[in-house]
Formats: C-alpha cells, sequence, structure tokens
C-alpha cells in the first residue's frame, strides 16, 4: 500500500520521506487469528499474545500491565515524558503528572477520560460517533457533544485547514450521500491537530499516535481499489468505480499527518516511526447485503437469563460484543450461550478471563424469512434476542483482510537511508524503542533479540 501510494501520489509527504528513511517488514507469528486488539498489544509490550495475554478489546488489562507493561507504561517509569493519543489498550489514563503531558485512550475506552481534563470534550465526542458508526455510518452528528468540542477546539490546536475540509466533507454528503463513509477519516484529522499541539507544547521524549481509519478503508474497498487481484470479483461495475477512490481517500489523510510530522522531523530532529502491526492483502471478491449484529444487549442478556446488576457492556468492534459477567454466572452463561445457533451454526464465543466474555456475530446474507435462531434447542426469533439484520449501505464485504507482514518505515534525519526491508519480529519493536532512548529493558525483554531496527 506504501509503494502503491507513492507511485499514485509522487508529490506526496509519504513519497518524499520513504527514500530518506529506513525501511524494515514486520512479521508477527500468532498462531490466533490475525486481529488488532492482539497483534497491537504484542508491538507495544514485546511479548507474544500468548504470554501478555490479551485477546479481546475491553479486557481488564492490569495483570497484562504489571506483568508485562506497554512501552509507554516503561518510558514514565524511567522519567521520561511521554504522550499517549489513541493506542489500543491504553484506558485508562493515568493521571497528570510531569511525565504524563497527554494520553488520550483508544476509541473503543469504556468511558471519555483524558489528560488533560481540557481534551474530554474531544474524547467525548469521538467515543459517540465511533458507537454510533459500526458498520454503516451514522447519518447524525452528536449535537451537544458537538458543540462542546467547538467550544474547546481553538484552544486545543484544531486548524482552520481541518475545519474547512471537514465543512467540505459534510457538503459533499447532501450531494452525494454514499460519501458519508469518509467520516471515518476524519475522526483521526480532528485528533492528529489536537496532538500535534500536544507535541509542540510539551516536546516528550516519546509519544504515540495510533489511527485505524486506512484499514478500515482496506477492509471495505480493496475489491474497487484492486479489481486485478481476484481471479473474479462479486462486486459490479458500478460499484467498483463509485468506491475506486476511497482508499486512496484514506492514505491522503494519512499524508496530511505525516506532512506535518515530517515538518517537524526537518526543523528539530525528531525521529518519526510509522508501523502497524501487521498488514493486509486481497481476501473475499463478494459483497455483502446484510450482516447480522446485537442491537439491544440487554434484551439478550436478560434472555439468557443475567438480571442487570449481573453484568455491564464492554468495548468491542461490532459485529463483536463484550460482557463483563458476574464471577458465579459465567459458567451459566457460557453453557447457555454453547447452545446458541445461527443458521444452524454456533455463535463464536470467547471468555479470555474469568468475568469476561466475547461473542461474535456478524453473520452474512442470512435468509430474511428465517430471522432466527435456535437456543437451547428451540426457535427463538431474532428480536426476542436482541439481534437485527442490518442492511449493509454500500454492500462492501471484506474483500481486503489481514496478513502477518506490516511496515516499520524510520525517519531518522542523523540516520543514513535503508530500504532493504528485511523482517523485523514484531516482539522486536518495544525493545528497539527502549534501547533508542537510553531506557534499561525489563527482565522479560532482556533475551529479546536486538532488533537494530532503524539503524
Amino acid at each position: 500500500m506504501v509503494d502503491d501510494h507513492c507511485a499514485r501520489r509522487p508529490d506526496s509527504a509519504l513519497a518524499r520521506l520513504l527514500p530518506r528513511s529506513r525501511q524494515r517488514t514486520t512479521v508477527t507469528s500468532s498462531r490466533l487469528r490475525l486481529n488488532p486488539w492482539r497483534t497491537w498489544p504484542t508491538l507495544h509490550r514485546g511479548v507474544s499474545e500468548e504470554t501478555h495475554g490479551l485477546e479481546q478489546l475491553g479486557q481488564d488489562t492490569s495483570e497484562a500491565d504489571a506483568r508485562h507493561p506497554p512501552v509507554w507504561q516503561l518510558t514514565r517509569a524511567a522519567g521520561l515524558t511521554t504522550g499517549v493519543w489513541g493506542s489500543l489498550h491504553s484506558w485508562p489514563p493515568p493521571p497528570s503528572s510531569e511525565t504524563v503531558p497527554f494520553h488520550v485512550p483508544d476509541v473503543f475506552a469504556p468511558s471519555a477520560e483524558a489528560e488533560p481534563s481540557s481534551l474530554v470534550p474531544f474524547q467525548d465526542l469521538v467515543l459517540r460517533m465511533a458507537r454510533r458508526s459500526a458498520r454503516n455510518v451514522d447519518r447524525r452528528v452528536a449535537g451537544r457533544e458537538t458543540l462542546r468540542f467547538l467550544a474547546s477546539a481553538p484552544f486545543q490546536g484544531l486548524r482552520l485547514g481541518t475545519m474547512t475540509g471537514l465543512t467540505g466533507q459534510l457538503l459533499a454528503e447532501r450531494r452525494q450521500s454514499w460519501k458519508r463513509t469518509r467520516r471515518r477519516s476524519w475522526h483521526p484529522r480532528l485528533g492528529f491537530d489536537l496532538f500535534h499541539e500536544q507535541l509542540r507544547r510539551h516536546r516528550p521524549r516519546f509519544a504515540t499516535f495510533h489511527t485505524n481509519h486506512v484499514a478500515a478503508a482496506m477492509h471495505r474497498y480493496w475489491a474497487a481499489a484492486f479489481p486485478d487481484d481476484f481471479d473474479r470479483c462479486g462486486y459490479s461495475a458500478e460499484w467498483q468505480r463509485r468506491y475506486a477512490g476511497e482508499i486512496t481517500d484514506a492514505m491522503d489523510h494519512l499524508d496530511v499527518m505525516l506532512d506535518q510530522l515530517f515538518r517537524s522531523s526537518e526543523r528539530d530532529g525528531t525521529v518519526v516511526v510509522i508501523t502497524g502491526s501487521m498488514g493486509q492483502a486481497a481476501a473475499s471478491p463478494d459483497p455483502i447485503r446484510t450482516q447480522l449484529y446485537l442491537t439491544d444487549v440487554d434484551r439478550f442478556a436478560a434472555r439468557l437469563g443475567l438480571s442487570s446488576d449481573d453484568w455491564s457492556l464492554r468495548p468491542a468492534m461490532a459485529p463483536r460484543v463484550s460482557l463483563s459477567v458476574v464471577g458465579h454466572h459465567v459458567s451459566d452463561l457460557l453453557a447457555r450461550l454453547n447452545t446458541l445457533r445461527i443458521a444452524g451454526t454456533p455463535v463464536e464465543v470467547e471468555s479470555p478471563g474469568e468475568s469476561f466474555v466475547n461473542l461474535c456475530f456478524g453473520q452474512r446474507d442470512l435468509d430474511p424469512a428465517t430471522e432466527q435462531a435456535t437456543l437451547d434447542g428451540k426457535p427463538v426469533p431474532f428480536a426476542e434476542l436482541g439481534l437485527e439484520n442490518v442492511k449493509v449501505e454500500d454492500e462492501s464485504g471484506q474483500s481486503g483482510d489481514h496478513v502477518a507482514e506490516g511496515i516499520f518505515i524510520v525517519v531518522d534525519p542523523a540516520a543514513e537511508p535503508c530500504a532493504d526491508r528485511d523482517e523485523l519480529q514484531l516482539t522486536e519493536i518495544a525493545p528497539w524503542i527502549l534501547d533508542r532512548l537510553g531506557v534499561e529493558r525489563p527482565a522479560h525483554l532482556l533475551r529479546a533479540v536486538g532488533a537494530q531496527a532503524g539503524g
């Protein structure tokens, strides 16, 4: 994707910085299905997912943080000023201190806490909008939260160009409603303005910024951007023409952010690392017309025998649903879930932790004449279980999906460029960061191979 974008946009920031960078190909040796909530903590903590044990969003991270802390926790413990923006499994934020100039958790945080508190209006807006736009982008704009954010934004670094561009996006949606999907790229654009202002104010020794908008576009629109990657393609020619530019549009948003970082790097010698925990490639060539979602979790839990005091909802990436369940109810719940069938197939259920249960729905193109599941061997209408067969507005399936190979690009004004792209294990990145910052590795990382990732 990086090379493709540079070919399409030879004057882009990415095309300019690539020849001046050191490049590697990251590799994850995960034995489980590749998912960002598993591979990102592997990158952040320098240990395999079997070791850190974080398998789902919404899991309690306290045990993993104590045994295998993320790199930002280690840099702070060493006395280095450290900022975090959107990295997965980064909730809750630590109290503000000399080493915590800013900390904004990811969009799957259960609540909108952020440091400093002046960033809470932004986080509140993003969480609410993300919850409403799981499969189809919500038409509405969160009014009260938007007004709170706009009142604080001019003092937090929001740029006029960003607001002008966002206004243009909303106007474009009125003319062509299908362009609402591009809102996913504006969440990180808004956040990046505020993040960059925090960098300017505090100049932390180490900072992270996470965005998932390019990955989201690749999942949905790979078949439109790269139709030749498929022996056959179930998408219509009209669909392919409509969405052919969506990945490029997402990369253009990324390029705006990289341009700002690149200018900072040239001005003050900042080292910029661009990395992912995995990559994507062509996957399913078929569209999705409908997909099953759990839209009424209260009704579902009650039908499964849980009272409102027995459980709470934890953040997850739809169509997954995560529940924190009072301990003595977990075994009974899992036993009943084991009897749940959709179209004759068991529902995927995971329980990584004593009180944590994750379910995966998302069944595609079910027969509309048979909107019922089976529970305890008996038919139950979807509505009685809080399930809804949702029409997918853009009919995008998953024509791009995760692969083990990703990118690692280091832009260091003091280092010689190198484009060999040798393999780099995902577990080597955190130790490399610590070494570059002069932070002593904890005992569990002492045996890690020296990455020499960026020279």
